[in-house]
């Protein structure tokens, strides 16, 4: 059941702000509290919490007292039972400070047994005590407690998690009046309320959700005007709390009507995390650290652009990010980051091929526009900028080492490659305390790497070489000369003196205390001799202070047990799918796993770290590396490894198999000739399982659709070959003819496809997103299957949006209607489907993950949305401007890309976001 926020009275505020620190204490994330028949004496349904609490006298050390439910059993409107302790969290409908509502019928009082209690500060840190230990404690069966020792006095947010799974929360205002050292905690709750609620969002959420405040307004208007209207109060029993609920909106169809209008859910960290430690927020790839000497961490998350900060006291905000930074950019593809001494941030993105810096002022400006993919950055002392990276050879399959000089006015240079051979990359450059620069020049992890010196004048010398590094290995210099590179082949991290000599920071042989890191990438050296080094694996960041002590510093740690209420992390979901128990998968790109969402808690169910590996074994012990597309079949789950290239699938029993792809990047256009096994699967997006079981994928890079054949080869359904990407004016000029052969047809961007649930023979329709259109394949057990037009104007929509774009969000026929960018689609079991339209705002994060490059020049920022086509052909907006929910597109709730969509079991539409970082879920019954 899951409980809503609403609009609490004037009383209640003004307690709230004047008891704590204006800005200093958020709405606290509810929880659903679930049914349990047998023990109809504890709190079933969402609740206040109230009680009288004041600062502590002198010479207490601990406090007892019982929990209670105070329950006016049904009687519409939410009551409070008075006191100091105030909260929404977890209650039905609204609660206030004493005034206004009243219990509708005699109060009955209930204990909440085994229940668990923590005091905690607005930040949700827990609350220590004179031993230095969270004060908490467990409630026994008779509800008595026992705090040891007591808290101290001052503000604070009281939690009770019950033994079913929901939890209370409330703000604790301290007051001047003397406190016992007995001390009672009551809950006050309506039951009836609730049950309202629970009858249209079904199912056991345990989400956070926002309801809008005008809709909040209306409802509580509404409900308080019909709270008579029930005929008598409901003993505590489900049926008859059902009846009366029902009875209650069949009366006021004010209520009804406003119940529909309840926002979607949300699954995940609202606003990025920020405000939570930054050890409880997940990080997208992160591969570039620059201290401040204040202690301020800046992080770089190559995933999706973004920069992240970690103020001194451990607290993560978003710094760039071009929906909730303060900077309003993504760095797509980041690698590294440069703090100057005045706080000038340099920022080399490969998405755009560009060096920007953001000023101690936050704004924002290009340095240089490289020819080549800037890997890496450093700032000689005479102002020189140096660029190294990879570009590509003549012959367009090798990487070709690039590096050039930037001078402070702007002039670049080409600098001459150091050392031997053609390909590889310049992975790091930093200056040298001697003069000149070192170079980490990375070939691949078998011909060997190497560390250069290059001087002033000169030619370059080998400080070592033969180390095992990926061209995502890093390097950094200490105060004293020492430099640290991260051996990505070896998960060590390596000190490296100027005569070559190497020991180990991490790995084996590493001094007692250090972390095991599975991918060590980015590596910094802050100004007090901390060492920085980033772990990409898991996506975690941890720091060597001077004295030699680890600490994590950024990065949820995967192993542990989940965050309390206050978030379900996730990291970039990609992907959607249920098992076959009905219950929510959820692929994260971002930390390489997948996690099954049931009562609400997260647990995941393949992959802990990012790499290749785990065939034959259990899939919690598999590594996987850029999720994208799920599917599943029974209890079986298939998998698009993208950045791995292959197919993979999870077996019932949990065993790991790869069933296509291969790490080569052979691009045959003749795919008969080739194994499936030789064939890589980069940039593939989009899975669907047909009704024989046979996978079928999406290609961003051969814009094509393929399918797993027999025996064991790749046929082509839809697309020719693409070796090079259209570019948009090209797509204009693109005829899309119907019923030509589906192997003849134009793809650009091939995203989501699926099976039409009820065609015999199967149908298959395919989200071509840069051609603005949903494609209908036809004839799959044929040798020349055909293609149509199904959804979308197609390339006219690019007239439409470069003359009249505010057009672009009419209803219409499912012919005449304009797509912009469809991404994810699904069916609902009447046939209807949905498409997660992407629009234009934030194409970088399709480019990420797809792999493909989007030249967004002249197109006008064109906000995402989701579309229903009726079974009638009907186009209909339902999320984004234009519908029902989140219609403001710059609000801080608002889509950012919709790239995965699926019909729930019970009637929900989940949407995967992953420029949000949520998950968010439409009740059933309210689009």
């Amino acid at each position: 059941m899951a409980p809503h926020r609403f609009i609490v009275s004037l009383s209640l505020v003004g307690l709230i702000v004047a008891g704590c620190a204006v800005g200093a204490v958020a709405p606290t994330p509810r929880r659903s509290v679930t049914p349990k028949p047998t023990k109809p004496t504890a709190s079933t349904m969402p609740v206040t919490v109230g009680a009288s609490l004041a600062p502590i006298p002198p010479g207490i050390a601990f406090l007892t007292g019982k929990v209670k439910l105070v329950s006016d059993h049904g009687a519409g409107i939410v009551s409070n039972n008075g006191g100091a302790v105030i909260a929404n969290n977890g209650a039905g409908v609204v609660a206030n400070n004493g005034a206004g509502f009243r219990l509708q019928a005699q109060a009955a009082e209930s204990l909440l047994a085994e229940a668990e209690i923590a005091f905690v500060d607005a930040a949700g840190l827990p609350i220590r005590g004179a031993d230095g230990q969270p004060v908490t404690a467990r409630t026994d069966r008779e509800g008595r407690y026992e705090l040891r020792p007591a808290p101290p006095a001052g503000n604070m947010v009281l939690k009770v998690k019950l033994w079913n799974g929901g939890e209370l929360s409330a703000i604790l205002a301290g007051g001047a009046a003397d406190r016992a050292a007995t001390l009672d905690v009551d809950t006050a709750s309506s039951l009836g309320a609730a049950f309202v609620l629970g009858r249209l969002v079904k199912g056991d959420q345990a989400l956070l959700d926002k309801l809008p405040a005008a809709e909040a307004i209306r409802l509580t208007r509404e409900l308080e005007a019909s709270r008579e209207l029930l005929a008598a109060s409901p003993t505590y029993d489900a049926a008859q709390l059902a009846a009366a609920a029902d009875e209650l909106r069949s009366k006021a169809p004010a209520v009804d009507e406003a119940l529909k209008t309840i926002e979607a859910l949300l699954l995940g960290q609202k606003k990025l995390g920020d405000g939570q430690l930054a050890t409880r927020v997940p990080l997208n790839r992160p591969y570039g650290v620059a201290a401040a000497p204040d202690g301020t961490l800046t992080i770089a998350e190559s995933g999706l652009g973004r920069l992240r900060r970690v103020s001194p006291d451990g607290l993560m905000i978003t710094y760039a990010d071009a929906g909730r930074g303060l900077v309003k950019k993504n760095f797509i593809g980041v690698r590294d980051l440069l703090r100057l001494p005045d706080g000038t941030l340099i920022v080399p993105s490969l998405g755009d091929r560009t060096v920007w810096r953001i000023k101690p002022d936050d704004s924002l400006e290009k340095i240089y526009a490289a020819d080549f993919a800037p890997w890496t950055v450093a700032r000689a002392p005479d102002g020189t900028l140096y660029v190294g990276g990879k570009g590509e050879h003549p012959d367009n399959k090798l990487r070709a080492p690039r590096w050039a000089a930037v001078a402070p006015d702007g002039t670049a240079r080409e600098m001459p490659l150091v050392g031997p051979g053609g390909n590889g990359t310049v992975a790091s450059i930093v200056v040298a305390p001697q003069g000149g620069l070192y170079m980490l020049r990375v070939i691949d992890r078998d011909a060997g790497s190497a560390l250069y010196h290059i001087p002033p004048a000169g030619e370059p010398t080998v400080v070592t070489d033969g180390l095992e590094l990926g061209e995502d290995a890093d390097m950094t210099i200490g105060p004293d000369g020492m430099l640290y590179v991260s051996e990505t082949g070896t998960e060590r991290v390596l000190a490296i003196a100027r005569d070559g000599t190497k020991s180990e920071v991490v790995g084996p042989a590493a001094p007692a205390g250090a972390p095991k890191i599975v991918e060590p990438t980015a590596l910094s050296m802050g100004p007090d001799g901390t060492l920085y080094v980033s772990d990409t694996a898991t996506a975690r960041i941890y720091a060597r202070g001077p004295a030699g002590v680890w600490r994590a510093v950024a990065g949820i740690d995967s192993d542990a047990p989940l965050p309390d209420g206050n978030a379900l992390p996730l990291n970039s979901p990609s992907a959607l799918a249920f098992d076959g128990q009905g219950q929510l998968l959820i692929a994260e790109n971002g930390r390489h796993r997948v996690v099954r969402y049931a009562g609400g808690r997260l647990e995941t169910v393949a992959g802990f770290a990012q790499g290749f590996g785990g065939d034959g074994g259990p899939a919690l012990q598999a590594r996987f590396s850029g999720l994208a597309g799920m599917a599943t079949r029974g209890d079986e789950i298939y998998l698009l490894d993208a950045v791995n290239g292959r197919l993979r699938r999870v077996g019932a029993d949990g065993i790991v198999q790869t069933i296509a792809g291969a790490e080569s990047t052979t691009n045959a256009e003749d795919l008969a000739s080739y194994p499936a096994a030789d064939l890589s699967l980069r940039s593939v997006i989009g899975l669907a399982l047909a009704p024989d079981g046979r996978p079928y994928w999406t290609s961003a890079s051969r814009q094509q659709v393929l399918r797993l054949g027999a025996p064991d080869r790749i046929d082509v359904v839809m697309g020719k070959l693409a070796t090079v990407q259209p570019a948009f004016a090209d797509v204009l000029a693109h005829a899309l003819p119907e019923g030509q052969p589906a192997r003849e047809a134009l793809l650009h961007t091939p995203t989501d496809l699926i099976f039409d649930p009820k065609a015999d023979p199967p149908v298959l329709f395919v989200a071509d997103a840069v051609h603005f259109q949903i494609r209908k394949i036809t004839g799959l057990e044929t040798d020349t299957p055909k293609v149509e037009a199904f959804v979308g104007r197609g390339p006219a929509t690019f007239t439409t949006l470069l003359g009249s774009p505010d057009t672009v969000a009419r209803d219409a026929h499912r012919l005449e209607a304009d797509l912009v960018v469809p991404g994810g689609l699904c069916f609902d079991p009447q046939g209807n489907m949905y498409i997660g339209e992407m629009g234009t705002r934030r194409l970088d994060v399709l480019s990420e993950l797809s792999g493909a490059g989007f030249d967004l020049s002249g197109l006008p920022a064109i906000p995402p949305r989701i579309r229903k086509v009726a079974v009638d052909g009907q186009v209909t907006t339902i999320a984004g401007p234009g519908g029902k929910f989140f219609t403001d597109p710059d609000a801080e709730d608002a889509l950012v890309m919709p790239t995965a969509i699926a019909f729930a079991p019970d009637g929900r539409l989940i949407i995967a976001d992953p420029g949000a970082n949520l998950v968010r879920i439409l009740p059933a019954g309210s689009f």
